[in-house]
């Protein structure tokens, strides 16, 4: 994973011209992150010649353009739709001259709850036709989960606008502050909301990421942000095998913030505490051996081998083995209720899914998604190269 900076976090430098995004790039060179994202409202201009120089200044500073954003609001009334269309191009266009490899939008907030369903549909169809313009410029559309009030609170939304939209141009930017459920969240939770699990959102929505962003609000002393326990969600993410950007993005004024630190004094904390966690070293969490203890006694037999056993991984108790065309085998440690993904090539062993009410037998449908047998009488389908979770019988 690579690290980036967001423009935004310096809105007050930028807007009182102390920091121009010449300066802003600088900054990021001297944090020594890999890239740095920008909001097309920071920028002074986006006409080609502008644009040329700030994408010559990305290269002086040794930089990637992690993403361009833009805000959006496709949940208002489609005779205000237009305006909010001519903002998304103009951000394309300068998302394809600046070279930027995905350009962020936003879903929208419905007018009340009343017209959340209509607001849904509007929306759908404006991020499906925005996307098809961007793909003929080569530029991805990347829909940002936001707010307790806005149209993509959840997991289940954001891959229901997946399902809607229905576009290879169109991907998931994850938010790891604004899912229900995180104090970070904009907005009073709705009472259907209130004890919604945000993590359990990036749970089901890190498979289609292809941006992260890393909200902080008021770091610790060691860059850790209290509101957000990102060593889970890094587990979360080097589970799916996330490689792309995690953009830090710094909101004192949140009412989860802890303070109002300045962000050059807040910003470094986080990039030294992100940095550690994407170490080599703990790049892949290893699978941890638990099980009951009326399994010790079992002994270890090998029945069709005589030789020297090599133990790859530790694993408690598995049983129902699959394996897919390519060879990865599915199996499952039926005590520590996970379902487990093992790689021969790349000998690496992963948690394709947690929390499996104590599944076991395993098997693969003709689309190449794996069934799995769960207690209780319940059978879900799982498609391993998304993560999404179908419930097939539930006795």
């Amino acid at each position: 994973m690579k690290l980036s900076n967001y423009s935004l976090n310096y809105s007050a430098d930028l807007r009182a011209r102390r920091m121009d995004v010449f300066d802003f790039l600088a900054l990021c060179r001297g944090l020594a992150v890999d890239g740095a994202s920008l909001h097309v409202a920071n920028l002074e201009s986006t006409e080609r010649d502008y644009l040329k120089r700030v994408r010559r200044a990305y290269l002086d500073q040794g930089l990637s353009v992690s993403m361009l954003t833009v805000s959006t609001d496709f949940g208002k009334p489609e005779d205000k739709h237009e305006a909010e269309l001519t903002r998304a191009r103009e951000a394309v266009r300068a998302a394809e001259l600046l070279g930027a490899p995905l350009l962020r939008v936003f879903a929208g907030s419905p007018p009340n709850e009343a017209g959340r369903e209509a607001a849904f549909r509007r929306a759908s169809a404006a991020l499906r036709r925005i996307s098809e313009e961007a793909a003929e410029r080569g530029v991805p559309v990347g829909l940002q989960n936001h707010n307790h009030g806005a149209l993509c609170r959840t997991g289940d939304e954001v891959l229901r606008f997946v399902r809607a939209v229905d576009h290879p141009n169109f991907v998931v930017v994850l938010d790891t502050g604004q899912f229900a459920g995180s104090r970070g969240a904009s907005g009073k939770a709705p009472p259907e909301l209130a004890g919604a699990d945000f993590y359990e959102s990036i749970r089901q929505t890190a498979p289609l990421a292809r941006y992260v962003r890393a909200k902080f609000y008021g770091p610790k002393t060691d860059g850790s942000e209290p509101a957000i326990d990102y060593r889970k969600v890094f587990d979360i993410l080097h589970g799916v095998h996330y490689a792309g950007f995690i953009d830090i993005v710094y909101e004192p004024d949140n009412p989860g913030a802890g303070s109002k630190e300045d962000a050059r004094s807040a910003i470094p904390r986080a990039v030294g505490f992100l940095r550690g966690l994407g170490q080599p070293a703990a790049a892949q969490a290893p699978v941890t051996p638990r099980g009951a203890a009326r399994y010790a006694a079992l002994g270890r037999t090998h029945s069709f081998f005589e030789g020297e056993a090599r133990v790859e991984k530790p694993v408690a108790f598995l049983e129902g083995p699959a394996v897919a065309r390519e060879g990865t085998v599915y199996f499952t440690n039926t005590e520590a209720e996970q379902i487990l993904r093992w790689e021969p090539t790349a000998r690496k062993l992963t948690v394709l899914r947690e929390r499996t009410n104590g599944a076991n037998g395993l098997r693969f449908d003709g689309r190449g998604r794996l069934v799995a047998c769960e207690g209780g009488g319940r059978v879900t389908r799982i498609d391993p190269r998304t993560g999404e979770v179908t419930v097939l019988a539930d006795a």
